[in-house]
């Protein structure tokens, strides 16, 4: 598990996703994450696995 804190972006509020994360998921700047709430809170999933494009068959 990993914990990130919320950080102002100008107008908006973001986290910074740690570069192991990004590194196991192939996640780049600019890439969609979907935001699924659930009764025990967020899930984000990157919109290529969400779709099944990632090529790994996910």
């Amino acid at each position: 598990m990993y914990v990130v804190t919320l950080i102002e972006i100008g107008d908006e509020v973001g986290f910074i996703i740690p570069d192991e994360i990004l590194d196991r998921y192939n996640l780049k700047i600019g890439d969609e994450l979907e935001v699924l709430e659930t009764d025990k809170g967020l899930i984000l999933i990157p919109s290529a696995i969400a779709s099944g494009a990632d090529g790994n068959g996910l």
